[in-house]
C-alpha cells in the first residue's frame, strides 16, 4: 500500500481550481459532506484529470487533519491483490481488514481500466457493505458516469448511492 499522507501536502480544498461551474458545484458539495453527518459516502465523478483525486484527497485530509484514521487505495491495489490472493492471503487479508476498519475510505478509479470479475466484486462488496453496515466515511471517485457503474455492479453501486443519500453524487 502507497503511503498516501504525502500526497495530501499540496492537496486542499484551497488548492482546488473551480474553473467551471460543475467544479464550484462539486467542492461545495464536498465541503458541506465534511460539515454534515448523516451521509456516509460521497463520489466524485468525471473525466481523467478533471481534478476528482485532488478534491477526494483534500477531503481525506480534512479528516486525517481531524485524528480520523484514513485508508486511500486505488482500485487497480484491490485488483492486484484479489488476482494473487492465493499467494499472498496474509497482505491480501491485512489490506481488507484495514479498508474495513478505516474511520475513512477513498477508493480512487473505482472500476477503472478493468473488468469486474464475480470473485473481485465479492472484495469490493465486503468491503462497502461492512463500511456501510458500521456508518463509516467512504470517498469514491471514478471515470464512469452513475450508469455505467450500475451496469458493472449493481449491487455495490446501489449500496454506495444510499450511503450518499442520493445528495452526495459529485460530477466534474
Amino acid at each position: 500500500m502507497m503511503n498516501w499522507v504525502r500526497l495530501f501536502e499540496n492537496k486542499g480544498m484551497d488548492t482546488f481550481i473551480t474553473n467551471s461551474e460543475s467544479k464550484k458545484t462539486a467542492k461545495f458539495k464536498c465541503n458541506n459532506f465534511l460539515e454534515q453527518d448523516k451521509a456516509k459516502a460521497v463520489m466524485i465523478l468525471g473525466d481523467a484529470g478533471a481534478g476528482k483525486t485532488h478534491l477526494a484527497l483534500a477531503m481525506a485530509k480534512e479528516y486525517f487533519l481531524q485524528g480520523e484514521k484514513v485508508e486511500v487505495v486505488n482500485y487497480r491495489e484491490i485488483v492486484r491483490l484479489s488476482v494473487y490472493k492465493e499467494r499472498i492471503i496474509r497482505e491480501y487479508n491485512k489490506a481488507i481488514d484495514s479498508y474495513i476498519d478505516a474511520d475513512v475510505l477513498l477508493i480512487d478509479d473505482l472500476f477503472c481500466g478493468a473488468i469486474v470479475d464475480v470473485e473481485l466484486s465479492n472484495d469490493i462488496y465486503e468491503i462497502i457493505n461492512s463500511r456501510y453496515e458500521g456508518q463509516k466515511i467512504t470517498i469514491i471517485t471514478s471515470e464512469r458516469n452513475i450508469t455505467e457503474l450500475l451496469d458493472m455492479d449493481e449491487p455495490i453501486i446501489s449500496r454506495l448511492i444510499e450511503m450518499t443519500r442520493r445528495e452526495y453524487v459529485c460530477y466534474l
